[in-house]
């Protein structure tokens, strides 16, 4: 298990290790701290800026509905 070092791949490794750790059968404390680490990574990538009107008309991120 890597991380890249790539921002955008970040959130995919912790969960990979959140697996990884899950069956291992690791103890609740790096459970708990995997699970703080996936919380803190920077999601805004992920999200897009595309909306969608009540009707279902794609709009760009500037209009509003």
């Amino acid at each position: 298990l890597h991380w890249n070092g790539q921002a955008e791949d970040e959130l995919y490794a912790w969960l990979k290790v959140r697996m990884y750790i899950m069956q291992s059968n690791a103890n609740k404390k790096r459970l708990k701290y995997i699970d703080k680490k996936i919380r803190e990574v920077n999601k805004n990538h992920l999200y897009s800026t595309t909306r969608v009107s009540t009707y279902g008309d794609i709009l760009e991120h500037t209009e509003h509905v």
